[in-house]
């Protein structure tokens, strides 16, 4: 059990908050060629060092040791693996994850802020047994789920995932959903996370990846009180037209340039959108198979400096707003 003490908002007041950030290892990704497939705590505390980061929102890197690594090299499915491993998703990745913040990594308690992965449907009992036993352990700061990864609704949060958001009203943390606007998304696509927020108006949400820049789905997440979207990674996220919004749906902007896109949102949404590096996954190479049965081929290269460049190209007062205010609203639920 750590001695750190847990970090509070005024803790945090005035300073640069990466909200988007993973710390682990994809063994299935790395067994496919993906890449990246890891990070580690003092990689992620040297790239925020190198570009005035003061905190980061963190969460387990890939898709679950519960998960079988060889069947995903060879077909891109998510099935589960072996029980003696792991009785159930993501037991072993966030207890590493704390351990590396709290135990592993000199600097990194009290600045990365982890969240724990959840699976939204699969053996939801034993995974809030754990959530709850490691927060008894460690400071918690929300949850993260990534349906598309492990192939499993987000629609679940609203019936046999349930109980991961009633733990979030008791423990008044919020939680982080991964969201696309490409329909062949059947796991975590934007209109079922907005869903799950109007379901659960108590609980904080963070949207993901701009919604896609889905114009009429970032309009519905600015209208409701408990939800953000943040910027992760937004080098890259124009840049993928396949899984873009459809152009009669996209918010408008010069898509150019991901700075200009990034200030036209933040000047849109001044309450609602939220900056983050999605690191190391500002580069991502992958054929990401959807449960349509599609595929999407992703050879994108950015970097934790070109994050920062977006939040540098808009104005202090901007950047103070979506740096830091929204997103201690978002994390702390402070006004």
């Amino acid at each position: 059990m750590t001695t750190a003490k847990r970090v509070e908002a005024h803790h945090l007041a005035g300073k640069v908050i990466d909200a988007h950030s993973h710390v682990g290892l994809s063994f299935s990704m790395y067994l496919a060629g993906c890449y990246p497939y890891c990070q580690s705590a003092q990689a992620l505390l040297d790239q925020m060092d190198a570009c005035d980061v003061d905190y980061a929102v963190t969460f387990p890197y890939g898709e679950s040791a519960y998960f079988d690594a060889g069947r995903y090299a060879r077909d891109r499915r998510r099935v589960p693996w072996s029980p003696r491993l792991t009785p159930a998703p993501y037991i072993p990745d966030n207890r590493l994850l704390c351990e590396e913040i709290y135990e592993k990594t000199p600097g990194a308690a009290g600045r990365i802020l982890p969240f724990l992965c959840i699976d939204p449907g699969r053996l939801v009992r034993e995974q809030v047994r754990e959530i709850v036993r490691l927060a008894q352990e460690y400071p918690i700061y929300g949850l993260k789920s990534s349906g598309i990864f492990v192939q499993s609704s987000h629609l679940h949060l609203i019936g046999r995932g349930a109980p991961f958001m009633r733990l979030a009203e008791e423990m008044n943390i919020p939680v982080q959903l991964h969201s696309t606007a490409y329909r062949g998304d059947k796991c975590s696509h934007n209109a079922l996370n907005l869903k799950v927020a109007r379901a659960f108006p108590r609980v904080r949400f963070c949207m993901a990846h701009c919604l896609g820049f889905d114009r009429p789905d970032l309009e519905a997440a600015d209208a409701l009180p408990n939800v953000w979207v943040d910027s992760a990674a937004m080098k890259i996220q124009i840049e993928p037209e396949d899984i873009l919004a459809p152009k009669k749906r996209r918010f408008p902007s010069d898509y150019s340039d991901y700075r200009i896109v990034f200030r036209d949102l933040v000047r849109a949404y001044p309450r609602t959108m939220i900056w983050g590096t999605d690191a190391p996954a500002y580069t991502y190479i992958e054929k990401r198979r959807y449960t349509d049965g599609s595929t999407v081929d992703f050879v994108l290269h950015g970097a934790y400096a070109k994050e920062r460049a977006a939040l540098d190209a808009l104005t202090p007062a901007e950047r103070l707003r979506v740096s830091n205010a929204n997103t201690l609203r978002y994390l702390f639920g402070t006004p």
